[in-house]
């Protein structure tokens, strides 16, 4: 801008000298020829008053050479030329036919402006009709006023450097003046500028504007802080990429699933992350084809469902890549899970069924002997129980499973419930040689003495199916009334550490053939677990092979805990 104002007041400068000088010099040269003019008819007129009646040669001659400006010409009424103080008359053409001479003729005086032969140069002619009948004609070139220009040129311009130089100078000084107050404007505060009148609606506009963009940026800000709160707390991971597939965000889930720093990886190509090719398709997929991939991916021992989703504005093409992150793990468990429980209860319901199937074919088809028909029928009444015992821990775990509250809730003596258990399976420990004794002082819980009943009941079974012969089951209560304890230990054969984890699953069994012998479906401990998650008890367990194993149940306590959890049985 500051260029374009100094070229501007610069050319004004050269093109005001130069119009001026042309203006000038066409003024001067106006009054100039008309001077010559004047002098010439002036001239004319004192000559033919001079001259007697019949003219003489030597008054013309004397003339001439008085004024070698001018050019003095005789002309007779006819056109010949009867005198010349430049040129011979007798090789002169005859005049009749010029036009100042044709004037003259006509109404005394006439006059004629044309050029001559000097390139250049114009030639002003005056002609007079004297009293004899002839024609005195005078004549004066004067140069025109570009010849002038031209032969004066250097001169001009020596004289206009300076006024250049000057106005360049000033144009620059100026530049200045006009820029310094556009360069000192307070774009922050528009309305304060103290400028030209001109610039008001501009900094009115300008304040206006960046009210607005003031605005528009506490909204994009507070949205982005939304957004950021959003994503920086979601479970998901969550990447934003570039349509060449360069890292634009990563929220601190996909941070930590990647093992990176966000600020760290911003604008690296994602597949540097992770090279995997299910991941690959997937982000090819979304940023070539503009279609949503997926892909599965396995990391630290969770599961990841990984979905591309292109950034397609108005079906355009690609402009960017959206990855979510979703960890399956628990769901792949739940899946794993059900399907187990699917294969575990079809292989306890078939193992019966197919007893109870061949025994009751053998009676139908009188394959089995009279004698043996008891023992089958004894065989199919306890697989036929053993199918009934199945399906009600299954509707009983069903059962569990729907409840959010106890249905009859209230105060509960663990002490008679203890006892209640003890008198319960004291005849299935009779037969296999174990003692039940119930220790401590009574302790009042809040609960279903129904479902505590037979939480209490499966941990002791458990207890007595996996003991040794002569073996022991202790029914203990401990704490306080603010917090109870119920703990069931055995002598029994105990349960390895790797195992420990999963005995409360269903249908889990850490000896299988062991569990033939003993009876039972499996499900015991598992309706265990969920008897104490409904009174928001916490169970644990202690176990050593060949030692015997403890399961604790602690119910709500602030402070204090059962006896024996530090990893003793």
């Amino acid at each position: 801008m500051r260029k374009r104002i100094f070229h501007s007041m610069l050319l004004l400068a050269v093109v005001t000298i130069l119009t001026g000088a042309i203006l000038s010099g066409a003024v001067a040269h106006a009054v100039l020829t008309e001077r010559v003019h004047a002098e010439v008819r002036s001239e004319a007129r004192i000559i033919s008053r001079l001259l007697p009646e019949g003219g003489t040669q030597e008054l013309f001659a004397e003339a001439g050479r008085a004024n070698p400006a001018t050019r003095l010409t005789l002309i007779a009424p006819d056109g010949t030329v009867l005198f010349d103080s430049v040129a011979d008359p007798a090789t002169m053409e005859n005049h009749a036919d010029r036009p100042e001479v044709q004037l003259a003729m006509q109404v005394g005086t006439g006059a004629e402006t044309r050029n001559s032969g000097t390139l250049g140069s114009r030639t002003y002619y005056y002609a007079m009709k004297l009293e004899n009948g002839q024609i005195l004609r005078m004549a004066a070139a004067s140069d025109s006023i570009w010849n002038i220009f031209f032969r004066q040129a250097g001169g001009l311009l020596a004289a206009m450097l300076p006024v250049l130089a000057f106005a360049a100078w000033l144009a620059q000084r100026q530049t200045r003046g006009i820029i310094a107050p556009l360069l000192t404007l307070d774009l922050e505060h528009p309305k304060e500028n103290d400028v030209y009148e001109e610039l008001s609606p501009l900094l009115l506009r300008m304040d206006r504007q960046r009210e607005e963009i003031g605005r528009q940026i506490e909204t994009l800000d507070k949205k982005q802080q939304e957004f950021t709160a959003i994503t920086e707390n979601m479970r998901e991971g969550l990447a934003v990429l570039d349509g060449n597939l360069q890292v634009l965000s990563l929220n601190r889930s996909a941070a930590a699933l990647f093992g990176v720093s966000a600020d760290e990886v911003r604008g690296r190509y994602f597949l540097t992350l992770n090279r995997s090719e299910p991941l690959a398709r997937a982000l090819t997929r979304a940023a070539a084809e503009g279609k949503v991939g997926s892909a599965g991916l396995t990391m630290a021992g969770r599961s990841y469902q990984l979905v591309a989703t292109p950034v397609r504005p108005e079906r355009g093409r690609v402009e960017g890549v959206v990855l979510l992150a979703l960890d399956v793990t628990e769901q792949k468990q739940a899946e794993a899970l059900r399907r187990e429980f699917t294969a575990n209860v079809s292989h306890e319901l078939k193992t019966p069924l197919t007893s109870i199937s061949g025994y009751a074919e053998m009676i139908e088809n009188g394959i089995a002997k009279q004698v043996d028909v008891v023992p089958f029928a004894a065989r199919i009444h306890s697989e036929a129980t053993r199918m009934i015992q199945l399906v009600e821990d299954l509707l009983e775990l069903s059962k569990l499973d729907e409840r959010e509250e106890l249905p009859n809730n209230r105060s509960v003596s663990l002490l008679e419930v203890a006892n209640r258990v003890a008198v319960r399976l004291g005849e299935l420990a009779d037969r296999r040689g174990i003692t039940i004794e119930v220790t401590g002082s009574d302790k009042t819980v809040q609960g279903d003495p129904t479902l505590l009943e037979e939480l209490a009941a499966n941990l002791c079974e458990n207890g007595i199916k996996y003991n040794r012969e002569g073996g022991r089951v202790t029914i203990a209560l401990s704490g306080d009334d603010a917090a109870p304890c119920l703990q069931v230990s055995d002598t029994g054969v105990g349960i390895p550490k790797e195992h420990q984890a999963r005995v409360f699953e269903r249908f889990y069994r850490v000896d299988k053939s062991r569990s033939k012998e003993t009876g039972g479906t499996g499900l015991g401990l598992s309706i265990a677990k969920h008897i104490a998650q409904l009174h928001r008890a916490a169970l644990s367990l202690t176990s050593e092979v060949g030692r015997g194993t403890t399961i604790t149940v602690q119910f709500p306590t602030e402070q204090k805990q059962c006896p024996g959890e530090d990893g003793e049985s």
